[in-house]
């Protein structure tokens, strides 16, 4: 009986051994050297004032820290007409060398294509172009008390926003919320207003929540939001509810969801990295547009 014992376990550190043999192996990779680019970064709303960030790309090693990036020439066109040049701000933001009301003037419209162009000393040209995407159509609007739940059984209220897709092509829906009102001290406030999504179609991006028209293109969709109620606490009157409900063309809705993956891979060997989408041409980065329009609902 004692052999049987001695020999069980030798042959449990045998197999013990073995196994820390393969779970400690260390693996030494070699990755390619990494040609430096422009990297920008713009996401333009229809209406508003246009800002792009620029920096550069860095390797998977290197360690050291971002430059700003104060020499970069940066166009903006409409079609193939140069609208106008962008100048540097601070902190790598670039903005345009117009005054404001000459850019509203200007502003960004369906049926045109847009293109950003930006090049430095030191690094290749870089360019991307984008579309503007059809503005949402809100049909209706419900907001009620207690009119659902979350996973864990609390009382939600909950808001309905009905929406008439075109169909004509595919559409990303994002939406923010917010109320305008007076505070405990009779001051005006707008504040944000937190929801958790209701809709099974939601995906999560690392900047917003979005709800692709894949079900229900050139269909009308109700989008279900179910609100914490102590929203509330923060007024001593509430004037109105604001939905923005935004449609985000399809490069920056693809950069958003790729991102937030790749932040999620940071640090968890057992996840395979991912890539985070880019739309311009030799470089890095990300152009977007996007479509909204404001639906209020009087308190």
């Amino acid at each position: 009986m004692k052999n049987r014992t001695v020999i069980l376990i030798i042959f449990m550190l045998i197999i013990m051994s073995s196994c820390e043999d393969k779970f400690t192996q260390v693996r030494t990779f070699d990755f390619p050297e990494h040609e430096a680019n422009l990297a920008v970064t713009s996401l333009i709303r229809e209406g508003k004032f246009p800002i792009i960030y620029i920096s550069h790309s860095k390797g998977i090693e290197d360690n050291s820290e971002f430059e700003e990036i104060q020499n970069a020439t940066a166009k903006f066109y409409r079609d193939d007409e140069l609208r106008f040049n962008f100048l540097p701000f601070d902190n790598g933001r670039y903005v345009p060398d117009i005054v404001v009301s000459e850019s509203m003037d200007d502003t960004i419209k369906i049926g045109h294509t847009y293109t950003i162009e930006v090049s430095s000393d030191e690094y290749e040209t870089t360019t991307a172009s984008q579309r503007l995407p059809l503005p949402p159509n809100i049909t209706n609007m419900e907001y009620t008390i207690e009119g659902t739940v979350n996973d864990y059984g609390d009382k939600l209220d909950l808001l309905e926003i009905e929406i008439d897709d075109p169909g004509a092509e595919s559409n990303f829906y994002t939406i923010e919320l917010s109320a305008a009102g007076l505070d405990q001290n009779g001051n005006d406030i707008i504040n944000g207003v937190y929801y958790e999504s209701q809709d099974l179609l939601v995906e999560y991006g690392y900047r917003y929540q979005y709800i692709p028209d894949l079900t229900f293109n050139g269909k009308k969709y109700i989008i279900r939001l179910g609100i914490w109620p102590d929203w509330k606490n923060y007024f001593s009157s509430i004037d109105k509810l604001v939905a923005r409900v935004s449609t985000v063309s399809r490069d920056y809705y693809l950069f958003d969801i790729s991102k937030s993956l790749n932040e999620e891979a940071i640090d968890n060997p057992f996840v395979e990295p991912v890539l985070v989408h880019s739309n311009f041409s030799k470089g890095y980065g990300v152009f977007g547009l996007i479509n909204s329009v404001e639906e209020e609902m009087d308190w």
